[in-house]
């Protein structure tokens, strides 16, 4: 077998996992139970290192153009630095673990057992985000990642309708104990369970907007064929799998949910047109479509008015976030630069929580105070930086390629972008790693669609080389024994 066909199918091997690893993510309660996110991270970490064996092997690479990916690369090390940093034995520590100091408490992490748990997430995300550069390399692969974070949308969506127009509330025959009559697919909480699917969704329109016709069809003869043609094309079906999936992010009731995801589909919509110069009748027609049939037709079969019900009934008295916030501004006035240690809010805000909060809070509902309460500014300020660079590259992405693949990864970045930070004002959906690590992989589209050449014939330019230099190898060997 010669090298370049090893290299091809250890390739297909590496891409088909990392597929698989998309898939399993939202399926085990969003992988938000320590088995679940524990098999993840073996996954993530057991290819990471196969594929660091076959780089060693010369069997796999990293594509050319990585060295221009490496700002997101450290901005993601910086963070997990910081994490590291909050387990070494220093005596720093932050104003309410001092008492803990006098009992021998060495470590500045307050609780190291949780730190050791995000900084472990915090690595996997890093190697995934390398996995993803290193593989999906060609314009297939792109579309094949789309298309596999639409269909589990579409799975998630129909999930959970079915359950909750059946009033069977069961994740996979394991009763439901929280939010009864509210679509969660096989989420726990509904408005991860939201998220989730706006990023599928981001998935699916650029799959449409991949395909969208720049020809201008003039008659009405001619616009019956072009409707006819669609209507029989495969991006029906895409348009079909889009209304479920809106259908799914309407029967979860979450306010935020359905606001982020209208929200960022009109601005990443806006930003293609505008960047790509496609600003055409047909892609006014498709993004228009998206939104105003999804949001009246969708939202009155499936009970939109009762989202908007919710979002006018919302008042301080009946909401206890309010109170929490304001304890978690306390909480990070006294430990502003490096926090408590990654996964040490729930035991911290204990010391902080005012008598007018009932119930016990795991996190503070406001993904940017759980960052920064955790892991300071500097923390933080890890995490801005990759999503601003990437938000940026998504951007230039949009205007430099002309390639519509390119243009469309880019589109579901800025929309996966825009959401989160719609969402993350009110939810915790990056402390999930079902949706933190969807985000992850989905934000790195922005940076493969900036950087990968053009006219790309095989894995990569370094591939190529390589398979150069070991043919030319080849040929001398031969030349050598004919020679004897």
């Amino acid at each position: 077998m010669s090298i370049q066909t090893t290299s091809k199918h250890a390739h297909q091997f590496l891409f088909y996992n990392l597929l698989g690893i998309i898939i399993y993510l939202p399926l085990p309660f969003g992988s938000h139970r320590l088995l679940a996110w524990s098999i993840v991270e073996l996954w993530i970490f057991g290819l990471f290192t196969v594929w660091a064996f076959l780089c060693l092997q010369h069997k796999s690479s990293l594509p050319s153009y990585w060295k221009k990916c490496w700002f997101p690369l450290v901005s993601l090390i910086g963070f997990a630095c910081v994490g590291l940093f909050q387990l070494m034995p220093l005596n720093l520590s932050p104003k309410p673990i001092s008492v803990l100091n006098d009992l021998g408490w060495t470590q500045y992490s307050f609780d190291p057992n949780a730190t050791v748990e995000h900084l472990l997430k915090t690595t996997s995300y890093i190697c995934l985000f390398i996995l993803t550069i290193a593989l999906v390399n060609t314009e297939q692969r792109i579309k094949t990642v789309l298309k596999v974070f639409f269909f589990c949308g579409v799975f998630q969506a129909g999930y959970g309708a079915l359950m909750t127009l059946t009033g069977i509330e069961q994740i996979f025959w394991i009763p439901k104990e929280h939010y009864i009559g509210r679509a969660t697919g096989t989420f726990v909480n509904r408005n991860h369970f939201a998220n989730y699917l706006s990023m599928c969704a981001a998935a699916g329109t650029a799959l449409l907007l991949i395909d969208l016709s720049r020809r201008k069809v003039k008659g009405w003869k001619n616009i019956f064929i072009s409707l006819l043609n669609f209507i029989m094309s495969r991006k029906m079906l895409f348009r079909i799998g889009l209304a479920l999936i809106v259908v799914g992010i309407v029967l979860s009731r979450s306010r935020m949910g359905n606001t982020a995801f209208f929200i960022s589909l009109v601005s990443a919509g806006f930003l293609w047109m505008i960047l790509t110069r496609r600003v055409s009748r047909n892609a006014i027609i498709l993004l228009t479509s998206l939104i105003i049939i999804d949001l009246w037709v969708v939202g009155n079969w499936f009970g939109f008015e009762e989202v908007q019900a919710r979002i006018q009934n919302t008042s301080a008295s009946t909401e206890t976030r309010d109170e929490v916030i304001r304890d978690t501004l306390v909480y990070i006035k006294d430990n502003p630069t490096l926090g408590t240690g990654g996964g040490s809010y729930y035991s911290v805000y204990s010391y902080y929580k005012s008598p007018d909060v009932n119930g016990f809070y795991n996190y503070t509902h406001n993904d940017y105070l759980q960052f920064v309460s955790e892991y300071g500014i500097v923390g933080i300020s890890f995490i801005a930086l990759f999503v601003l660079s990437s938000f940026f590259t998504a951007v230039m992405s949009m205007i430099k390629r002309k390639n519509s693949t390119m243009q469309a990864a880019s589109f579901v970045s800025i929309m996966v972008i825009t959401a989160l930070l719609l969402h993350s004002l009110v939810d915790f959906n990056l402390q999930i790693m079902a949706n933190a690590a969807s985000a992850t992989i989905l934000l790195t589209l922005a940076w493969i669609a900036r950087h990968l050449p053009s006219n790309q014939a095989i894995h990569d330019s370094m591939d190529r080389e390589k398979h150069q230099k070991s043919e030319k190898r080849i040929r001398k060997t031969k030349h050598q024994h004919k020679t004897v």
